[in-house]
């Protein structure tokens, strides 16, 4: 299936790029290109990155596009209108590799940009890994006999926990270093939350409440501004 491919996109389990890779390589023509899709990079590129053999080059990928589904069934062709691709860039990527890569996500996305790995891992901590595991974590903290009675704002807060475990075990794990950097922020600001409230801090507690809205409105004025 590869021998003739110009280029191959994985699109699998963060697990199992690694040895995919390293399998479907073997067969790959010199001057072909391997990428990915997965949601952590540092120890994908590290593993792969001037490892395969001669002339098949890697860039990882990761499309910023999808939802908690999983499978055919959940396929759309609307997927990666306005989302944005991150690309790995260290300084032994090839560079006609990159280029040709960023060509492919820049006419599906309406961003394409190129960071370090261990960057991408860091700012996908924060962004997306940290927020799935806080879906996962309240869902499993609310009283069972509450559940009945969610609203709208409890489902959307949630819906990402809905995401296929084997799929997001690998993430957590992967990036686990960036992941607890992530959550240790989190929790800071999740205890100055519960001193005000535990004070009754009503002055404190309306302007962390008001930075927070600043912010988040910050970001649909970026989108709308895009």
């Amino acid at each position: 299936a590869v021998q003739d491919a110009d280029l191959v996109v994985l699109a699998t389990p963060v697990a199992a790029i690694v040895p995919y890779a390293r399998r479907l390589a073997k067969w790959m023509r010199p001057g072909s290109i391997l990428t990915d899709v997965g949601s952590t990079k540092a120890q994908v590129v590290e593993a792969l990155e001037r490892r395969l053999p001669h002339g098949v080059v890697f860039v990882g990928g990761h499309p910023l596009a999808g939802s908690e589904q999983r499978g055919i069934d959940a396929a759309r062709a609307d997927l990666f209108d306005g989302s944005l691709c991150i690309l790995a860039r260290t300084a032994r990527t090839d560079r006609n590799a990159l280029r040709r890569v960023t060509w492919l996500w820049s006419r599906l996305c309406r961003r394409v940009v190129a960071m370090e790995p261990q960057r991408h891992d860091r700012v996908l901590a924060a962004i997306s890994h940290l927020p799935h595991l806080i879906a996962f974590s309240l869902v499993n903290a609310t009283d069972p006999s509450a559940l009945a009675y969610a609203p709208r704002s409890f489902l959307d807060a949630t819906r990402v926990a809905q995401s296929d475990p084997e799929l997001w075990d690998d993430i957590f794990l992967s990036n686990r270093a960036a992941l607890r950097t992530a959550a240790v922020r989190f929790e800071r600001a999740w205890h100055t939350l519960q001193r005000l409230l535990s004070r009754r801090d009503r002055a404190a507690l309306r302007r962390f409440l008001a930075e927070a809205k600043a912010k988040r409105d910050a970001l649909e004025d970026a989108q709308i501004s895009d």
